[in-house]
């Protein structure tokens, strides 16, 4: 609706629908927030599973490091 509105005013139409404007502008913002939400959700799930991953991999690497000494040890 807002792109209808904007395509109407810049072929010169005089009376625009301010009403369909500014809700079309609120439906606009809206759904921006909520795909915002979502792209925040996803970026604190991949921030959590890096920081699980690190951990992860230090663990594993003192497991090789230990059994490379028992190993070293034989």
């Amino acid at each position: 609706m807002l792109a209808r509105n904007v395509e109407r005013f810049s072929k010169g139409e005089k009376s625009l629908n301010i009403g369909a404007v500014l809700i079309s502008m609120a439906k606009l913002d809206s759904d921006d927030r909520q795909i915002q939400k979502k792209i925040n959700w996803i970026s604190s799930q991949i921030r959590e599973t890096r920081i699980q991953l690190y951990r992860l991999n230090k663990e594993l690497n003192d497991a090789l490091k230990e059994q490379e000494k028992l190993r070293n040890k034989k």
